[in-house]
């Protein structure tokens, strides 16, 4: 469904490949999931950075792969630990990291109808929740991608594909970018604290 979703927008506000691109990636994720080193938090991002690197093409998996490996980065320089030792405060940290590199090379803002829309309400809600009760956390978190979500669909797009198509043709048509970001985010929510989330 997200699959079908996602294609449908994007054909609307990109190059209609996004739904197949992301499910390329997330089938490479479960294939591999028994193989990725879980001793080292560090090292497992940098594994998710190398599949997104492979298998997502276009400026979304360059992005992301950014992020990635500055959350990596972050991580090794901060004391490495097990991905069984990665507290709240790592994760919100690791996500900082990651949306600084991405506004840094993406050269995109908060505003601009992109994936940014939903990382930077995710990114707020984990700092200023930090120590918060982890079901009502994700929730919030859950929440917050969603209403980014919603946001692009009235956002003016200034940056990504959508920028260089006309407008009405883009106009209530949420983001493919952040409705990846919004899918991902829910599912992390979900797989580890929530099984109620849509």
């Amino acid at each position: 469904a997200v699959v079908s979703t996602q294609s449908t927008g994007d054909r609307k506000a990109g190059d209609g490949d996004c739904g197949s691109t992301i499910a390329v990636v997330v089938k490479e994720l479960q294939a591999r999931t028994s193989k990725l080193d879980y001793s080292s938090f560090s090292l497992f991002l940098t594994q998710l950075s190398d599949v997104v690197e492979e298998h997502m093409g276009g400026t979304l998996g360059a992005l992301y792969t950014i992020g990635l490996t500055a959350a990596a980065g972050h991580v090794r320089a901060c004391g490495d630990m097990s991905c069984d030792d990665v507290t709240q405060a790592v994760l919100t940290s690791c996500l900082d990291s990651a949306v600084r590199a991405v506004v840094k090379y993406g050269k995109a803002h908060e505003g601009d109808s992109t994936m940014l829309d939903v990382l930077f309400p995710v990114l707020r809600v984990m700092q200023l929740n930090e120590g918060a009760n982890l079901k009502v956390l994700t929730a919030l978190c859950s929440q917050a991608a969603d209403t980014g979500v919603l946001k692009t669909a009235v956002l003016v797009p200034r940056a990504g594909r959508a920028s260089y198509i006309r407008k009405e043709n883009v106009s209530d048509v949420p983001d493919p970018g952040a409705v990846v970001a919004a899918t991902w985010v829910k599912a992390v929510c979900k797989n580890f604290y929530l099984d109620d989330i849509e």
